[in-house]
Protein backbone atom coordinates (compact mmCIF):
# COMPACT_ATOMS: atom_id res chain seq x y z
CA UNK A 1 0.00 0.00 0.00
CA UNK A 2 1.33 3.73 0.17
CA UNK A 3 1.41 6.78 2.88
CA UNK A 4 -1.33 5.36 4.97
CA UNK A 5 -0.66 1.79 4.62
CA UNK A 6 0.50 -0.64 7.88
CA UNK A 7 1.73 -3.61 6.19
CA UNK A 8 5.48 -4.39 6.47
CA UNK A 9 6.57 -0.93 4.97
CA UNK A 10 9.82 -0.13 3.76
CA UNK A 11 11.45 3.23 4.69
CA UNK A 12 12.57 5.12 1.87
CA UNK A 13 16.63 5.98 2.14
CA UNK A 14 17.77 9.46 2.73
CA UNK A 15 17.09 11.36 -0.65
CA UNK A 16 19.01 14.72 -2.53
CA UNK A 17 17.30 16.80 -4.84
CA UNK A 18 17.01 15.16 -8.35
CA UNK A 19 16.36 11.44 -6.81
CA UNK A 20 12.96 9.90 -7.09
CA UNK A 21 10.78 7.77 -5.11
CA UNK A 22 7.98 6.13 -7.39
CA UNK A 23 6.66 8.70 -9.27
CA UNK A 24 8.20 11.74 -7.29
CA UNK A 25 11.13 13.94 -8.05
CA UNK A 26 12.91 15.55 -4.84
CA UNK A 27 13.50 19.15 -5.37
CA UNK A 28 14.04 20.19 -2.49
CA UNK A 29 14.54 19.02 1.63
CA UNK A 30 12.25 21.58 3.13
CA UNK A 31 13.11 19.65 7.34
CA UNK A 32 15.35 17.37 8.23
CA UNK A 33 15.44 15.93 11.89
CA UNK A 34 15.98 12.92 13.71
CA UNK A 35 11.88 11.92 13.64
CA UNK A 36 11.29 12.79 10.01
CA UNK A 37 12.39 14.10 7.10
CA UNK A 38 9.82 16.60 4.41
CA UNK A 39 10.93 16.78 0.65
CA UNK A 40 9.75 19.20 -1.62
CA UNK A 41 8.86 17.08 -4.46
CA UNK A 42 7.14 16.97 -8.10
CA UNK A 43 4.61 14.60 -9.46
CA UNK A 44 5.96 13.27 -12.97
CA UNK A 45 3.88 13.46 -15.54
CA UNK A 46 1.26 16.25 -13.77
CA UNK A 47 4.09 18.43 -12.29
CA UNK A 48 2.19 19.07 -9.47
CA UNK A 49 4.16 20.37 -5.94
CA UNK A 50 3.32 18.56 -2.83
CA UNK A 51 5.37 18.18 0.04
CA UNK A 52 6.66 13.97 1.27
CA UNK A 53 7.13 13.05 4.52
CA UNK A 54 9.03 10.06 5.31
CA UNK A 55 10.45 8.74 8.85
CA UNK A 56 13.84 8.63 10.36
CA UNK A 57 16.24 5.87 9.12
CA UNK A 58 16.66 5.01 12.94
CA UNK A 59 13.10 4.37 13.56
CA UNK A 60 12.37 1.48 11.24
CA UNK A 61 12.00 -0.77 13.74
CA UNK A 62 9.93 1.35 16.50
CA UNK A 63 6.15 -0.08 16.30
CA UNK A 64 5.35 2.80 18.35
CA UNK A 65 6.54 5.44 16.43
CA UNK A 66 5.40 4.02 13.07
CA UNK A 67 2.20 3.72 14.24
CA UNK A 68 2.14 7.33 15.10
CA UNK A 69 3.20 8.19 11.61
CA UNK A 70 0.56 6.30 10.17
CA UNK A 71 -1.89 8.08 12.54
CA UNK A 72 -0.80 11.31 11.07
CA UNK A 73 -2.26 10.23 7.57
CA UNK A 74 -5.67 9.28 9.64
CA UNK A 75 -6.01 12.02 11.03
CA UNK A 76 -5.30 14.54 8.49
CA UNK A 77 -7.95 12.80 6.19
CA UNK A 78 -10.55 13.21 9.26
CA UNK A 79 -10.19 16.93 9.39
CA UNK A 80 -10.88 19.63 6.43
CA UNK A 81 -10.11 23.13 7.91
CA UNK A 82 -8.58 26.13 5.39
CA UNK A 83 -6.20 26.39 8.26
CA UNK A 84 -5.11 23.01 8.54
CA UNK A 85 -2.98 20.70 6.44
CA UNK A 86 -4.88 18.60 3.96
CA UNK A 87 -3.35 14.95 2.53
CA UNK A 88 -2.86 14.03 -1.16
CA UNK A 89 -3.31 10.48 -1.92
CA UNK A 90 -0.32 8.95 -3.85
CA UNK A 91 -1.55 7.88 -7.49
CA UNK A 92 -0.28 4.71 -6.99
CA UNK A 93 0.18 1.76 -4.36
CA UNK A 94 4.09 1.67 -3.18
CA UNK A 95 6.04 -0.74 -0.73
CA UNK A 96 7.70 2.37 0.60
CA UNK A 97 6.01 4.71 3.62
CA UNK A 98 5.84 7.92 3.22
CA UNK A 99 2.93 10.53 2.94
CA UNK A 100 1.75 12.98 0.85
CA UNK A 101 0.49 16.35 1.83
CA UNK A 102 -0.32 19.99 -0.19
CA UNK A 103 2.56 21.74 -0.67
CA UNK A 104 2.70 25.26 0.70
CA UNK A 105 5.02 28.04 0.27
CA UNK A 106 5.34 30.64 2.42
CA UNK A 107 7.44 32.01 5.55
CA UNK A 108 6.86 30.18 8.94
CA UNK A 109 4.93 32.30 11.77
CA UNK A 110 8.18 32.53 13.20
CA UNK A 111 9.76 34.34 10.35
CA UNK A 112 6.73 36.41 10.39
CA UNK A 113 7.47 37.13 14.21
CA UNK A 114 10.86 38.33 13.15
CA UNK A 115 9.57 40.82 10.09
CA UNK A 116 6.78 42.49 12.03
CA UNK A 117 8.16 42.37 15.95
CA UNK A 118 5.61 45.16 17.06
CA UNK A 119 2.47 44.53 15.04
CA UNK A 120 -1.01 46.09 15.84
CA UNK A 121 -3.92 44.24 17.40
CA UNK A 122 -5.80 43.62 14.30
CA UNK A 123 -2.86 42.41 12.25
CA UNK A 124 -2.62 39.55 15.03
CA UNK A 125 -6.41 39.25 14.94
CA UNK A 126 -6.27 38.14 11.22
CA UNK A 127 -3.85 35.32 11.87
CA UNK A 128 -5.24 33.94 15.58
CA UNK A 129 -9.22 34.04 14.45
CA UNK A 130 -8.37 31.30 11.53
CA UNK A 131 -6.46 29.29 14.31
CA UNK A 132 -8.72 29.49 16.61
CA UNK A 133 -11.53 28.06 13.70
CA UNK A 134 -9.14 25.32 12.94
CA UNK A 135 -8.56 24.68 16.87
CA UNK A 136 -12.01 24.01 17.20
CA UNK A 137 -12.84 21.85 14.02
CA UNK A 138 -9.85 19.58 15.89
CA UNK A 139 -12.05 19.92 19.12
CA UNK A 140 -15.31 18.59 17.43
CA UNK A 141 -13.00 15.48 16.20
CA UNK A 142 -12.32 14.64 19.53
CA UNK A 143 -8.42 15.90 18.98
CA UNK A 144 -5.93 17.54 20.74
CA UNK A 145 -2.96 19.04 19.06
CA UNK A 146 -0.35 19.40 22.19
CA UNK A 147 2.13 21.19 19.90
CA UNK A 148 1.18 24.54 18.51
CA UNK A 149 4.20 26.56 17.89
CA UNK A 150 4.75 29.45 15.14
CA UNK A 151 7.05 26.71 13.62
CA UNK A 152 4.01 24.18 12.61
CA UNK A 153 2.46 27.58 10.93
CA UNK A 154 2.61 28.67 7.88
CA UNK A 155 1.68 31.75 6.39
CA UNK A 156 1.34 30.94 2.09
CA UNK A 157 -1.15 34.61 2.63
CA UNK A 158 -2.12 37.45 4.80
CA UNK A 159 -4.07 36.14 7.06
CA UNK A 160 -4.26 32.58 5.75
CA UNK A 161 -2.34 30.49 8.16
CA UNK A 162 -1.82 26.92 7.97
CA UNK A 163 -1.23 24.28 10.67
CA UNK A 164 1.17 21.84 8.96
CA UNK A 165 2.18 19.30 11.86
CA UNK A 166 -0.26 16.31 12.91
CA UNK A 167 3.11 14.28 15.16
CA UNK A 168 1.45 15.33 18.51
CA UNK A 169 -2.13 15.01 17.56
CA UNK A 170 -3.85 13.08 20.90
CA UNK A 171 -7.18 11.17 19.56
CA UNK A 172 -9.89 10.52 22.42
CA UNK A 173 -10.22 6.52 22.55
CA UNK A 174 -6.89 5.45 20.62
CA UNK A 175 -4.94 5.67 23.55
CA UNK A 176 -6.98 2.20 24.43
CA UNK A 177 -6.38 0.40 21.25
CA UNK A 178 -3.37 -1.24 22.09
CA UNK A 179 0.46 -0.54 23.59
CA UNK A 180 1.60 1.10 20.44
CA UNK A 181 -0.78 3.60 20.38
CA UNK A 182 0.02 4.90 24.10
CA UNK A 183 1.46 8.02 24.38
CA UNK A 184 4.94 8.31 26.60
CA UNK A 185 5.40 9.22 29.87
CA UNK A 186 7.37 12.45 28.47
CA UNK A 187 5.39 15.51 26.92
CA UNK A 188 5.54 16.34 23.61
CA UNK A 189 5.62 19.94 22.38
CA UNK A 190 7.83 23.01 22.54
CA UNK A 191 8.68 24.36 26.56
CA UNK A 192 7.56 28.04 25.70
CA UNK A 193 4.27 27.21 24.50
CA UNK A 194 3.34 23.87 26.45
CA UNK A 195 0.40 23.99 28.45
CA UNK A 196 1.56 23.80 32.07
CA UNK A 197 -1.01 20.70 32.93
CA UNK A 198 0.54 18.63 30.52
CA UNK A 199 3.96 19.74 31.52
CA UNK A 200 3.13 18.39 35.11
CA UNK A 201 0.66 15.94 34.97
CA UNK A 202 0.59 14.90 31.34
CA UNK A 203 -2.74 15.70 30.77
CA UNK A 204 -4.60 17.71 27.75
CA UNK A 205 -7.48 19.07 26.81
CA UNK A 206 -8.23 21.61 24.10
CA UNK A 207 -7.72 24.08 26.91
CA UNK A 208 -4.10 23.18 26.67
CA UNK A 209 -4.56 23.96 23.12
CA UNK A 210 -6.10 27.47 24.00
CA UNK A 211 -3.33 28.45 25.93
CA UNK A 212 -0.42 27.12 23.70
CA UNK A 213 -2.29 29.72 21.17
CA UNK A 214 -2.79 32.64 23.93
CA UNK A 215 1.14 31.98 24.41
CA UNK A 216 1.66 32.44 20.76
CA UNK A 217 -0.41 36.07 20.59
CA UNK A 218 1.32 37.30 23.64
CA UNK A 219 4.42 36.65 21.87
CA UNK A 220 3.34 38.03 18.47
CA UNK A 221 2.41 41.59 20.25
CA UNK A 222 5.62 41.25 22.25
CA UNK A 223 8.39 39.44 20.49
CA UNK A 224 8.70 37.42 24.02
CA UNK A 225 7.08 34.60 25.29
CA UNK A 226 4.66 34.73 28.49
CA UNK A 227 6.66 32.72 30.80
CA UNK A 228 10.19 32.08 30.98
CA UNK A 229 11.97 29.65 32.49
CA UNK A 230 15.75 28.90 32.65
CA UNK A 231 16.66 24.95 32.42
CA UNK A 232 13.01 24.08 31.72
CA UNK A 233 14.29 20.92 29.81
CA UNK A 234 16.48 19.62 32.78
CA UNK A 235 14.82 21.35 35.59
CA UNK A 236 10.61 21.49 34.79
CA UNK A 237 8.78 23.64 37.50
CA UNK A 238 6.92 21.24 40.08
CA UNK A 239 3.46 23.20 40.84
CA UNK A 240 1.09 25.25 39.11
CA UNK A 241 2.99 28.30 41.34
CA UNK A 242 5.89 28.35 39.04
CA UNK A 243 4.23 30.13 36.66
CA UNK A 244 4.08 34.05 36.97
CA UNK A 245 2.42 35.97 34.21
CA UNK A 246 4.28 39.58 33.14
CA UNK A 247 2.07 41.97 31.87
CA UNK A 248 2.01 42.73 28.38
CA UNK A 249 2.08 46.48 28.87
CA UNK A 250 5.33 45.86 30.63
CA UNK A 251 6.51 45.62 27.08
CA UNK A 252 3.33 47.27 24.74
CA UNK A 253 2.34 50.19 27.13
CA UNK A 254 0.71 50.88 23.49
CA UNK A 255 -1.83 48.16 23.50
CA UNK A 256 -5.07 48.60 25.78
CA UNK A 257 -5.09 46.92 29.85
CA UNK A 258 -8.44 44.70 28.59
CA UNK A 259 -6.15 43.01 26.15
CA UNK A 260 -3.80 42.14 28.79
CA UNK A 261 -6.44 40.81 31.15
CA UNK A 262 -7.63 39.03 28.46
CA UNK A 263 -4.27 37.09 28.00
CA UNK A 264 -3.98 36.81 31.38
CA UNK A 265 -6.98 34.71 31.73
CA UNK A 266 -6.25 32.71 28.83
CA UNK A 267 -2.68 31.93 30.14
CA UNK A 268 -3.53 31.12 33.56
CA UNK A 269 -1.52 27.71 34.62
CA UNK A 270 -4.57 26.07 36.38
CA UNK A 271 -7.01 25.16 32.71
CA UNK A 272 -10.11 25.86 35.32
CA UNK A 273 -9.33 29.50 35.39
CA UNK A 274 -9.07 29.98 31.72
CA UNK A 275 -11.76 30.66 29.25
CA UNK A 276 -13.44 27.87 28.94
CA UNK A 277 -13.86 27.82 25.21
CA UNK A 278 -12.23 29.30 22.10
CA UNK A 279 -15.50 31.17 21.69
CA UNK A 280 -14.69 33.04 24.50
CA UNK A 281 -10.82 33.88 24.34
CA UNK A 282 -11.96 35.29 20.62
CA UNK A 283 -14.43 37.31 21.74
CA UNK A 284 -12.09 38.87 24.80
CA UNK A 285 -9.20 39.98 21.89
CA UNK A 286 -12.08 41.41 19.89
CA UNK A 287 -13.71 43.64 22.24
CA UNK A 288 -13.32 44.41 26.27
CA UNK A 289 -14.33 42.25 28.64
CA UNK A 290 -16.97 43.75 31.00
CA UNK A 291 -16.33 41.72 33.88
CA UNK A 292 -12.66 41.07 33.82
CA UNK A 293 -12.23 44.33 33.99
CA UNK A 294 -14.36 44.55 37.23
CA UNK A 295 -12.45 42.30 38.75
CA UNK A 296 -9.20 43.26 38.25
CA UNK A 297 -10.40 47.00 39.38
CA UNK A 298 -11.64 45.59 42.55
CA UNK A 299 -8.32 43.79 43.04
CA UNK A 300 -6.22 45.81 45.42
CA UNK A 301 -3.36 47.76 44.01
CA UNK A 302 -0.45 45.25 44.91
CA UNK A 303 -2.52 42.52 42.55
CA UNK A 304 -3.21 44.62 40.03
CA UNK A 305 -0.29 46.31 39.26
CA UNK A 306 2.69 45.60 41.14
CA UNK A 307 5.05 47.86 39.70
CA UNK A 308 2.90 50.65 40.56
CA UNK A 309 2.63 49.92 43.98
CA UNK A 310 6.51 49.17 44.82
CA UNK A 311 7.08 52.60 43.20
CA UNK A 312 4.26 54.18 45.52
CA UNK A 313 5.76 52.60 48.62
CA UNK A 314 9.27 53.89 47.55
CA UNK A 315 7.77 57.56 46.65
CA UNK A 316 6.30 57.62 50.34
CA UNK A 317 9.42 56.36 51.87
CA UNK A 318 11.29 58.88 50.29
CA UNK A 319 8.82 61.57 51.47
CA UNK A 320 9.46 60.70 55.00
CA UNK A 321 13.16 60.71 54.86
CA UNK A 322 13.09 63.95 53.16
CA UNK A 323 10.20 64.98 56.56
CA UNK A 324 12.44 64.11 58.75
CA UNK A 325 15.33 65.23 57.31
CA UNK A 326 13.66 68.65 57.67
CA UNK A 327 12.77 68.16 61.10
CA UNK A 328 16.05 67.04 62.54
CA UNK A 329 17.35 70.09 60.92
CA UNK A 330 14.84 72.65 62.56
CA UNK A 331 15.76 70.90 66.01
Amino acid sequence: MSSCSESHPVLPPAMEPGNRLENYEVEEIIHMGTRSTVYRVRELGTARRLAMKVPGERFADDAQYLESFHRECWIASRVNHPALLKPCLPAQESPFLFQLYEYIEGPTLRQWMHDNPRPDLESVRKIIEPLVSALRALQRRGMVHRDIKPENILLPAPGKPVIVDYGTVQVAGLQDLGASTKEGEVPVGSVDYIAPEYLLQNTASALSDLFSLAAITYEMLSGEPPYQFRNMVYRPPKSYDAWHYRSLRQVRPDLPPWLDLSLQKALQPRPGKRHQAFSEFLQDLRQANPALLAEAFSRPLIQRNPLRFWQSVCGVLILLALAQAWLLSQS
